[in-house]
């Protein structure tokens, strides 16, 4: 997408509003773990809110999320709360 060819086209999902280039959080999962890109280039609906992020900063993402592949990412793990339980003999 290019700022000419989205920023007076008529929103996609509501038919009545327009799509303004702002700024948003480009949210999504890749291989079990959160992805935010929490400054990208978006074309929001100034009536409904419907939003759709740049092609070619999701693709500059994506390339690097195949470039930086961690073939073993780390477990989520929790740490206990409160005090450690003691066994009773």
């Amino acid at each position: 997408m290019t700022n000419e060819r989205w920023h007076d086209d008529a929103c996609p999902r509501c038919f009545i509003g327009r799509l303004d280039v702002k700024r948003a959080a480009f949210i999504s999962v890749h291989q079990q773990q959160l992805v935010v890109l929490p400054n990208a280039i978006a074309y929001i609906c100034d009536i409904c809110g419907y939003q759709e992020f740049d092609d070619s900063a999701v693709k500059a993402l994506s390339d690097w999320l195949l470039d930086n592949q961690v073939s073993d990412p780390l477990p989520l793990k929790r740490k206990p709360r409160g005090k450690a339980h003691k066994s009773q003999s």
